[in-house]
């Protein structure tokens, strides 16, 4: 399960933290990888003059080693402050056919959040 969410300020440190009880401990970790683009990105004006506004930035953590019928509980956040989410949850999904010769099995959920707003801005 790929979590996503976003957040203003840049951090090497954000990650998610799961576990299989409601409350934890959270014992397995997943560093998630940051994504962000810049002025130099965009296509020119008036996308980088006229209202231009900082992006935010996009971690991206995978869960792993989940199965049917788990209900995983996570929280995602900077480690580094020991700044976190509220705890989610969700029920992994049983495995179906794909449809295709290759026999590969494969579930799609989509779940996103956006910044936890602990700076109070908006």
């Amino acid at each position: 399960m790929m979590v996503v969410w976003s957040t203003r300020l840049m951090s090497s440190y954000e990650v998610v933290k799961w576990s299989y009880h409601s409350g934890g401990p959270y014992l397995y970790t997943s560093f998630a990888t940051t994504k962000t683009h810049s002025v130099d990105d965009l296509c020119g004006e008036p996308a980088t003059k006229h209202g231009y506004y900082p992006p935010f930035y996009w971690h991206y953590g995978i869960i792993t080693n989940i199965s049917y019928p788990d209900i995983i509980y996570y929280v995602y956040g900077d480690s580094s402050s020991n700044i976190w989410s509220k705890e989610e949850s969700f029920r992994a999904l049983p495995l179906t056919s794909s449809g295709s010769n290759d026999n590969v099995d494969t579930v799609v959920m989509i779940l996103h959040k956006d910044d936890i707003n602990v700076y109070g801005e908006t």
